[in-house]
């Protein structure tokens, strides 16, 4: 099998839809001879932050000169974004190898294939990592914690970033619910990170962390950060103090995140790991991630960012009024069916003169008209719909002035979906 039909298989499981439960990956391990028992791992989950977080910890691990691995979802433009060991993709080939490999042995044991797509690729990225002896893996929780995929591991060291409302119709609707799911990674004796300060998911965590003995660090009680300007900050920590970290990740929302990858690498260090403070300072400032208020064109400004809840939203529209100026905001915005639309179109929305609605190429997608009539009654700007994010795009780049900032965010489909038709415009066109 191709790469392409791998792809095609993978994408099929999604009709089996999200089974929580870890029967299936416990299964699907065992098929292929349990690579998880001879890894070590990093477990994060939380709402937002998980991506930066974890890819933070990761380049401070690969600077030092280790084989880490890395497990983070969804991707933006190629499923290999996924799955990393030190700096690389996985390649095409060894997706398709990997993916007949499992298949192979679900057959072969003759048990019914009802895995989710989610089952099968967290279980071929271990497999993966297993091959490659990556050391340690930065394996981040897809959806909740409790009964995600992932939660199979005994990790170092479990992070949990934040608690925020998303996939209530999942994870339940209330933060206390999602607490509960969220600190189901916490495990016997590991330590446990946590950024998150509201007093009834902290009160949760931490009644789950003293049951299990595991040793509890909270950000702003046992580690903290300063901002001194829009990219320098200085990190107190559980030990050690660094004074004038460079980070390359845009956002006031980063150096939250910045502080929990340090206390993460602060613990490693205690752990016997080896790492300088160079690799710490390299790590922080060569952490570069795509769709993370990225920029993509100037002339105008074009910025993309994954914000899919109303956190996130909430976190952009900050860093926007801190570190951006401009003439005209125009805004580009697909979201899913299952999110908040209209408290994330509400919060969106003051800071735009015209509002594009549009729709990536995937079934969960929001219409634009379903958005609409989600935000029926709200003030907004003059608004527009397009039925596609590059139709949406090329109508703006028609009206923007080389002055102005055109935005795109809502969901990593809509940011994917973007980015790779922006890049691929010709060199200063302006269509």
């Amino acid at each position: 099998m191709d790469y392409k039909n791998s792809l095609e298989y993978l994408y099929s499981l999604s009709r089996f839809g999200m089974l929580f439960g870890l029967k299936n990956i416990k299964d699907l391990l065992d098929d292929i001879g349990n690579p998880d028992k001879k890894l070590r791992f990093i477990h994060i989950a939380g709402t937002n932050g998980k991506g930066s977080t974890a890819f933070m910890i990761y380049k401070i691990l690969v600077e030092a000169g280790m084989n880490a691995g890395i497990y983070t979802s969804p991707h933006l433009s190629s499923f290999c974004e996924r799955i990393m060991v030190a700096d690389e993709m996985i390649p095409e080939k060894d997706v398709a190898n990997l993916t007949d490999f499992i298949r192979y042995q679900i057959e072969k044991k003759g048990k019914p294939s009802f895995f989710t797509f989610f089952d099968f690729t967290t279980a071929m990225a271990l497999l993966y990592f297993y091959q490659k002896k990556a050391d340690p893996v930065i394996l981040e929780v897809g959806l909740g914690g409790r009964l995600d995929s992932t939660n199979i591991v005994s990790p170092l060291i479990s992070i949990i970033t934040n608690i925020e409302k998303d996939h209530q119709d999942v994870l339940g609707d209330s933060i206390y619910d999602i607490a509960k799911e969220k600190a189901g990674i916490i495990k016997k004796n590991i330590p446990v990170i946590t950024g998150e300060t509201k007093n009834n998911a902290l009160k949760v965590i931490t009644k789950k962390a003293k049951q299990l003995n595991a040793p509890l660090y909270v950000l702003g009680k046992d580690f903290n950060y300063k901002i001194k300007a829009h990219n320098i900050f200085d990190y107190s920590g559980i030990k050690y103090k660094l004074t004038d970290l460079k980070i390359s990740l845009l956002g006031v929302h980063q150096f939250f995140n910045a502080s929990l990858a340090l206390a993460t690498i602060e613990i490693l260090i205690n752990k016997g790991v080896k790492i300088n403070i160079y690799d710490i300072y390299n790590g922080i400032e060569k952490s570069k991630l795509n769709g993370r208020l990225e920029i993509v064109k100037r002339k105008p400004t074009i910025i993309l960012d994954v914000a899919h809840n109303l956190d996130g939203v909430i976190s952009l529209k900050k860093s926007l009024e801190n570190g951006f100026n401009w003439n005209k905001l125009f805004l580009i915005i697909g979201i899913m069916k299952d999110k908040d639309i209209r408290s994330i179109v509400e919060t969106i929305s003051f800071l735009a003169d015209k509002i594009i609605f549009s729709q990536p190429k995937i079934g969960r997608a929001a219409t634009p008209k379903e958005i609409l009539q989600q935000c029926e009654g709200l003030p907004l700007p003059f608004c527009e719909i397009s039925p596609q994010i590059p139709m949406a795009i090329d109508k703006v780049l028609k009206e923007a002035s080389l002055d102005d900032l055109i935005l795109i965010t809502g969901s990593f489909y809509t940011v994917g979906e973007a980015r790779e038709y922006l890049l691929n415009l010709p060199t200063g066109k302006r269509i």
